[in-house]
């Protein structure tokens, strides 16, 4: 940015002025003029050269694509998809294909009936997850579309639980006319009948390899890789089972310790890196991998139940979160507790910082702090922001802050310089934004959907 030189205010003058008939202005006479009637002109001068060297972002290309309240978007990079008529379990529901940058339409396919939750895009293919309703009861289906031509590739009744490493879907199928939305939604188990696990291509349906799962059969997923789980355990009658997802091949196998309360309620077990956690009413305890076949007992924390979620991957730790606000990071060998806040709802992790919200209204912009991973201390205070969710998990953090006016301001938050850097401001924006590689989308004060192509 140029910069403007406005001299020394409150220097004395170099002469008297002679001949004027008016005194030469005193110091404070000096500033009172600039005040009123040099300031104007400075600042007319000033905003001019900033526009010249145009400093402030200018407003970018927006790309309208039609959709009612209530329609789920998904954006790629070259293509959106809009999914209309969401919450009618019979008729009116399609998705429609738009392309990128020029918003023009593509294709459009009418879905069979069911209420579909958030689809996701797997290479080119379109997968969405379905409750369909039946005569004699509901059943989850999961839709394959082709999303270059919008043709329905396959579908069947079964539950998506993960992504393979690879991108193939991890399907369960339940016996038929097992419903599997019946039971008490509160039971932190999920017993369920026999049935199937299947991996399967999403583009052809094919079945990669499956296997039985016997009844009482609990299947936990180790999505400490990027929100794709490398392996599933499957545990039987207190016998654990390692997989690998995208072979089937089995990888370890060893028998857990018997519970120490009988209350099948409370006890499961998740997979998180490499630690087998058991959870019971009162303790949670994290097994190790020594050999093929035997786990060694690492540590143990009283289970604080209905206090504390986790805990969850957090970088090279672990992460427990608070019902009242707050976090706990341990450390993944011992358990202990490295470092606590309770002023953190969540941690994004961004380069080699922690994105800490301190907040928790949610869809409302938070405060945002940059913490230090290893001590959680504060180094720096980035303003109130929303994050926006990324699809594709791109690291570099995308804020927005919408006004009154529904003019909404976008940020980057820079995790080098550790600074928040304002990209541009949109007009009309009531919220509900997202992002997809380098496309921003937010729903606009029509209903319609608005998208944008990040200029950094």
């Amino acid at each position: 940015m140029p910069t403007i030189e406005l001299g020394e205010l409150g220097a004395e003058p170099a002469h008297d002025l002679v001949g004027t008939g008016k005194r030469a202005p005193r110091p404070g006479d000096r500033r009172s003029m600039l005040l009123r009637v040099g300031l104007p002109a400075v600042l007319v001068g000033l905003l001019a050269t900033m526009a010249a060297g145009n400093p402030f972002p200018g407003p970018w290309r927006a790309v309208d694509v039609p959709a009612r309240l209530g329609a789920m978007v998904l954006a790629d990079r070259d293509r959106v998809f809009v999914v209309a008529g969401v919450g009618t379990y019979t008729s009116g529901r399609e998705i429609a294909a738009y392309r990128l940058p020029e918003g023009t339409p593509r294709w459009r396919t009418t879905l069979p009936p069911g209420d579909v939750s958030q689809p996701m895009l797997l290479g080119d293919t379109l997968v969405l997850v379905s409750y369909s309703e039946q005569p004699s009861g509901g059943q989850i289906v999961v839709t394959a579309v082709d999303a270059t031509t919008g043709a329905l590739s396959w579908h069947r009744a079964a539950t998506l639980e993960a992504i393979s490493g690879t991108g193939d879907l991890v399907l369960w199928a339940g016996p038929e006319g097992w419903n599997p939305l019946d039971g008490d939604e509160q039971d932190p188990v999920e017993e369920r009948p026999p049935g199937t696990l299947q991996v399967v291509d999403p583009a052809s349906g094919d079945v990669r390899w499956s296997m039985p799962t016997p009844a009482g059969a609990r299947r936990a997923y180790d999505h400490s890789m990027l929100g794709q789980g490398p392996k599933v355990a499957l545990v039987a009658s207190e016998r654990i089972e390692m997989r690998d997802l995208i072979t089937g091949a089995v990888i370890r196998t060893a028998q857990l310790p018997p519970p120490t309360e009988r209350t099948d309620n409370y006890w499961y077990v998740d997979v998180v890196d490499d630690l087998v956690i058991v959870h019971e009413r009162r303790s949670l305890t994290a097994y190790g991998w020594h050999g093929p076949d035997r786990l060694d007992r690492r540590w143990s924390i009283p289970n604080e139940k209905g206090l504390e979620y986790g805990p969850v991957t957090c970088g090279s730790q672990l992460c427990t979160y608070l019902r009242d606000n707050g976090v706990r990071v341990r450390d993944g060998r011992t358990g202990q507790v490295r470092w606590s806040d309770s002023r953190w709802t969540s941690l994004l992790l961004a380069g080699d910082v922690w994105i800490a919200t301190a907040g928790s209204d949610f869809g409302t912009p938070n405060l945002q702090y940059a913490v230090d991973p290893a001590t959680g201390r504060v180094l720096a205070e980035l303003g109130s922001w929303q994050l926006v969710d990324s699809e594709a998990g791109d690291p570099r953090p995308i804020g927005i802050r919408i006004g009154a006016n529904r003019r909404a301001w976008v940020a980057e938050i820079d995790t080098t310089t550790l600074r928040t850097r304002v990209l541009t401001v949109l007009e009309g924006v009531s919220g509900d934004c997202g992002l997809s590689g380098e496309t921003l989308r937010c729903r606009l004060a029509d209903g319609s959907i608005g998208l944008w192509q990040l200029q950094r």
